[in-house]
């Protein structure tokens, strides 16, 4: 029984905090609330961004982080410059010839398919054209 009870006595003052502990604790939890605000202000800015780019309009966020406005600049597209264009595509699957019409000709194109080479070539000469 003796022996237990300086066993106990000795492990005890290995597991009692020290001041050396107390004060990596205290080191540590500094350390944390730092970074605890950081993560808090970038999150800010990252909604502050966030909102500029979906408003869609320019704006000066804010100068001390060396942010420029934000400006919309359109760029014209292929079919704004050239006008419209037919677009011609053979494919024997018919799902692959819908997915093509179906994307280009709102966008204003004139889409034009077929299911194999022989019915292009047919469909060229009967045109009397060429293909690009």
């Amino acid at each position: 029984l003796e022996a237990l009870a300086i066993e106990n006595e000795r492990l005890g003052s290995k597991l009692s905090p020290t001041s050396e502990y107390a004060t990596d604790q205290a080191h540590v939890d500094a350390q944390l609330q730092q970074l605890r605000e950081e993560i808090k202000n970038k999150n800010r800015e990252i909604l502050e961004l966030q909102s500029a780019l979906s408003s869609g309009a320019p704006r000066n966020l804010s100068s001390e982080r060396g942010v420029a406005v934000l400006e919309h600049r359109h760029i014209p597209s292929h079919y704004e410059v050239f006008g419209v264009h037919e677009i011609m595509c053979v494919d024997d699957n018919a799902t692959n010839l819908m997915v093509v019409e179906q994307s280009f000709t709102p966008r204003g194109h004139k889409v034009s398919t077929c299911t194999g080479g022989k019915r292009l070539i047919s469909e060229l000469e009967s045109r009397n054209q060429l293909p690009d």
